[in-house]
């Protein structure tokens, strides 16, 4: 995010686009924002907007705005440890997908 900031700070780009670097260009855009410096250096956030990137990171935030588009969901529940998974297993009822958070980008 620093290195960034520097390159804005002194390019002075007029929009970023940040849809074309993966995993890692989502999350440094997030900081940027959450930081100020697309504000302060007057850069526009093309494509999409930063607040989408945010709700269809967050399980939660985006349960809850397909909820509010009027479609349904697979129920789940985010566990840190196999005893919370097995009780969140027996809450939602068997079959269930057990899976680390984020292994699809690589990590968990």
């Amino acid at each position: 995010v620093d290195f960034v900031t520097q390159v804005i700070k002194r390019e002075r780009p007029d929009g970023v686009l940040c849809t074309f670097g993966g995993q890692t260009a989502l999350n440094c855009a997030v900081k940027l924002q959450e930081q100020g410096v697309f504000e302060k250096y007057g850069v526009r956030v093309m494509g999409t907007p930063i607040k989408a990137i945010v709700t269809t990171e967050d399980r939660e935030l985006f349960a809850r705005a397909v909820d509010f588009c009027g479609y349904k969901v697979a129920e789940s529940s985010c566990c840190d440890s196999v005893e919370g998974a097995a009780k969140a297993a027996a809450a939602i009822g068997y079959p269930v997908l057990v899976r680390a958070a984020f292994a699809l980008g690589g990590l968990g």
